[in-house]
């Protein structure tokens, strides 16, 4: 059945809460979507919500090679569970309105061939949002 929505979810994890979070990014074939929710609001950790929609054939195309990455994960036996990383959730919403969700509580860089395609996604003028940080952005 044809996915119509991917939604990512993720949360900061054990840490001190000046930095605690929990964010969003929901993907169709035409549009992006990124919620970034602190625990505790500061100049350093501040709300950022942002919505690009677009009709680019590059976007969609972009959209489908998350779409075939997708099963790897969702179907995935490996049952990762680290002591005290957030949870990533993917949620997925298929054309007749079911959706299927997964939770893993483990590094990113579980997931990065998925993250790296939806971080060219991304508007050039946003940081990267933080459920999709691997170890990549955090060497930059």
């Amino acid at each position: 059945m044809k996915i119509i929505r991917i939604t990512i979810k993720g949360s900061s994890g054990y840490c001190p809460v000046d930095i605690a979070f929990q964010d969003r990014i929901s993907l169709t074939p035409h549009s992006i979507e990124y919620t970034y929710k602190p625990y505790y609001q500061s100049e350093m950790n501040r709300p950022r919500k942002w919505f690009y929609k677009t009709d680019s054939p590059i976007f969609a195309a972009l959209y489908h090679q998350v779409e075939t990455l997708l099963p790897r994960y969702l179907d995935s036996d490996e049952k990762l569970m680290y002591k005290d990383l957030g949870i990533t959730e993917i949620i997925v919403t298929y054309e007749d309105k079911s959706r299927r969700t997964e939770s893993w509580c483990c590094p990113s860089v579980w997931f990065s061939e998925l993250f790296a395609v939806i971080k060219k996604m991304v508007p050039a003028c946003e940081d990267v949002p933080e459920v999709l940080v691997t170890n990549e952005n955090e060497e930059e």
